[in-house]
């Protein structure tokens, strides 16, 4: 059967798939967290994205994420303004479409029989509709490209094992393939496992046990140009790592504290340890003792870890058990700021809450049957590579959903396998028995009771902070101290639960009560800079300056890197009229975070106010590229640029932010200045 006689399946599939995705995104987009992306990693990679953004393309420290992600959100914000709604599209319609390559090689295979004709049909709805892949394409985490560029990879090696006796083209391809394979690394660095098994496969296939080292000089030139092309991304980002670093780097940190996190004696095989006071306390020690000991603070994780293993060696391979279950299993267990709470905050999310136990029984079963089989395993091979690596990694380290996520294209196409299989099978005993044997495995395994390794009490009160935070960036100070109180019984020895309380009674000036909450989170956490910054912030508003130095002063003493120290520090100097020393303080602000708007828009201020217009109006320009539709910024360039001479430009900023908020009181005054004139 060709393509184009089926080319109603793809339209209509891709149709249903981008619907879906709409509509989860006008449910999603209610969310404090729509617009203000908060928690762990979706906030990091948002804020790196942020100062690529703001031209700062080379990172000074290395980073807990790989970059490539970073750089591709800041390509997005670029090209659509920081518009959340048009970035998280874009996200989903690539996810989407990286389906179509798969779609298209699985179709070419179609050769009459009823098991291969099923394939890619089933492949591409599954891949369309399910919804928790709706969720990691949407969201602001590396998952959104990863699965793309591993769909391109396993397309692009497919291709180039049927080019034959086609050498350029062969050879083009597996150079796509090793390419794609290479941005996945630095794109998530679990993926160099799904990379060494491929470069395995390349250079092993074919070989007999007796005759390996004959099969690896025939496959020489292949895995040369595969390998050599996924190190073009892989090599600059490391050794930029190891400069960085001095010591040899991979293409980020955090690769210790992860594998620690699933293999100490507290593990349970998911990311049990959440940020709050006992993460706190673990990265602590591991700094510590690092800078103690001058090694990194990956090393102190894998020492700890390794002599976890050594030492508790029947508890260590009960972890490993557990977790390759855990890989299975019907939950979505989080990892990051994907609680239960979040991920199911849409009715589209909350009707497929448990929809991987379908798929997760279907794609396992379809998995073991493949490999048993010659013919299957072969046809699918570089599918099984996907799922046994990434398997495997999660084994190793700690697993949850997310990172599940880069095996889907593999469960889709096996699951796909095994439902076309048992419509195709015959109806013998047999046939039955070799189809229930699997099925009961992979259900045993995909149903495994997860409550024991998740909390959900708990994850909804890590969930109601990370809501509080994006209501306070929002200026929605009721519904955070809502989201707060909800989230106290499990975070009330947390200090930065009280200094987000204490900031909610500091804007309604209800500064006592402030006081008394930024003290209560000094008594929990002595060294939080953050408390003291705040009573710093809260004397300097009320004039008295000398307490408000010295609370500054201590949160130096703790915190020296701090790009919001150094902001509100220099408020603080303006506030006193020291506009040279509070300019400096900026500009350090600027340094640590290339995107700190608010430190951009009041340097141009300073520099308006010293004579200097245009030298302003290139500051309020870029402090409102980081916030497009703040009618405030639209005022202050508008005056800037009137100021410089350039008054059609400044006429379409002014009227630009009449259009946005013509309620603003900035803008009445500007529409006032310019009627007066």
């Amino acid at each position: 059967m060709h393509l184009r006689k089926t080319f109603w399946v793809p339209v209509l599939f891709l149709g249903v798939g981008m619907a879906l995705r709409l509509i989860y995104l006008r449910e999603y987009s209610s969310s404090p967290l729509f617009y203000m992306p908060m928690g762990p990693d979706i906030q990091e990679y948002d804020e790196w994205a942020r100062k690529i953004f703001a031209g700062s393309i080379f990172w000074k420290d290395i980073q807990i994420h790989s970059p490539f992600y970073p750089f591709f959100l800041a390509g997005l914000f670029r090209f659509f303004s920081i518009d959340y709604f048009s970035v998280r599209m874009a996200q989903l319609i690539i996810g989407v479409l990286a389906a179509l390559p798969l779609y298209i090689y699985l179709s070419e295979k179609r050769d009459g029989s009823t098991l291969k004709n099923m394939v890619p049909g089933i492949f591409l709805f599954l891949f369309c509709v399910y919804p928790p892949l709706i969720f990691y394409q949407g969201e602001i985490l590396s998952e959104a490209l990863l699965l793309p560029l591993i769909c391109l990879g396993i397309y692009f090696i497919y291709r180039a094992e049927e080019m034959g006796k086609d050498g350029v083209r062969k050879i083009l391809f597996y150079s796509f393939s090793g390419l794609c394979c290479g941005l996945a690394v630095i794109t998530h660095p679990a993926s160099i496992f799904f990379l060494v098994a491929e470069a395995a496969y390349l250079a092993f296939h074919g070989s007999s046990l007796p005759k390996i080292g004959r099969g690896i000089k025939k496959n020489i030139r292949t895995l040369l140009f595969f390998t050599s092309a996924a190190l073009l991304p892989i090599l600059p980002v490391s050794l930029y790592n190891s400069l960085l670093s001095g010591r040899v780097s991979f293409v980020q940190a955090n690769g210790g504290f992860n594998f620690y996190l699933g293999n100490n004696s507290d593990a349970t095989g998911c990311c049990y340890l959440r940020p709050g006071p006992e993460w706190d306390a673990v990265h602590r020690k591991a700094e510590e003792v690092s800078k103690r000991e001058e090694i990194s603070k990956d090393a102190y994780f894998l020492r700890e870890s390794f002599s976890f293993i050594r030492e508790h060696p029947l508890q260590a391979a009960m972890n490993f058990i557990r977790k390759g279950v855990l890989v299975w299993n019907y939950r979505e267990l989080c990892a990051g700021a994907d609680m239960d709470t979040l991920r199911y905050s849409t009715g589209f999310q909350r009707i497929g809450r448990f929809s991987f136990a379908l798929l997760g029984i279907a794609g396992l079963a379809g998995f073991l049957i493949a490999i048993s089989r010659k013919e299957s395993a072969f046809e699918y091979r570089h599918f099984i590579i996907l799922a046994a690596s990434f398997w495997f990694v999660q084994t190793i380290f700690v697993t949850s959903g997310r990172y599940r996520a880069p095996m889907l294209p593999a469960i889709f196409v096996l699951a796909s396998f095994f439902i076309s299989y048992v419509i195709s099978g015959k109806k013998s005993f047999t046939n039955v028995i070799r189809i229930f044997i699997p099925v009961s495995l992979a259900a045993l395994v995909v149903l495994f009771p997860s409550s024991p390794f998740a909390n959900s009490k708990k994850e909804n009160a890590e969930a109601m902070n990370i809501l509080a935070e994006a209501s306070m960036k929002r200026g929605d100070y009721d519904s955070a101290e809502k989201y707060i109180f909800e989230s106290l019984p499990f975070y009330y020895n947390w200090s930065r639960t009280f200094n987000m309380l204490g900031n909610c009674y500091y804007v309604r000036k209800r500064y006592e009560e402030s006081l008394v909450m930024y003290n209560h989170a000094l008594k929990l956490d002595p060294e939080d800079y953050n408390a003291f910054m705040n009573i710093g912030i809260m004397y300097s508003e009320l004039g008295d300056y000398k307490s408000a130095m010295s609370s500054f002063k201590t949160a130096f003493d703790r915190e020296e890197k701090s790009p919001e120290l150094f902001y509100n520090y220099a408020v603080m100097l303006m506030r006193m009229g020291r506009r040279d020393d509070a300019l400096k303080s900026f500009v350090m602000a600027l340094k640590l975070n290339p995107a700190q708007r608010m430190a951009l828009n009041n340097i141009g201020i300073i520099n308006f106010s010293n004579g200097n217009p245009a030298k302003a109006a290139e500051y309020f320009q870029k402090s409102l590229s980081l916030d497009p539709s703040n009618a405030s910024l639209m005022v202050n360039l508008a005056l800037a640029l009137y100021s410089s001479g350039k008054k059609n430009e400044a006429d379409k900023w002014r009227e630009k932010a009449v259009r946005l908020d013509p309620e603003n009181p900035n803008v009445k005054k500007l529409q006032g200045t310019c009627s007066a004139r």
